[in-house]
């Protein structure tokens, strides 16, 4: 049988799901914008001469993108976790939905 509230839970979860596959997208694109424009930075400062200071210059940005990289791969990780529950909910859904009274 049918359960209407089991099936409204579902249908609740999976647009949860959907809005936070959303912000997170919304949210990696952010990251990868600063990323450029932190980059464009770094190689107006790399054409600096300054020795000693474009070497520290140049590690600080190695372990930033380094960093930054790691965090973004963390991000959309998630984001494929939640795609694939969001899945399963549908899955399990319909098949509750599928398993009603055949009329």
């Amino acid at each position: 049988m049918m359960d209407d509230k089991k099936i409204s839970q579902y249908l609740n979860d999976i647009q949860n799901l959907s809005a936070a596959e959303s912000e997170l997208d919304t949210f990696i694109g952010s990251l990868r914008e600063a990323q450029l424009k932190y980059r464009d930075s770094i190689e107006q400062l790399y054409s600096w001469k300054a020795g000693e200071a474009k070497e520290r210059a140049s590690q600080w940005s190695a372990d930033f993108f380094l960093e930054l990289s790691k965090k973004i791969h963390r991000l959309e990780d998630k984001r494929y976790d939640i795609i694939q529950t969001r899945k399963r909910l549908d899955s399990l859904m319909r098949a509750e939905i599928n398993s009603g009274p055949k009329w």
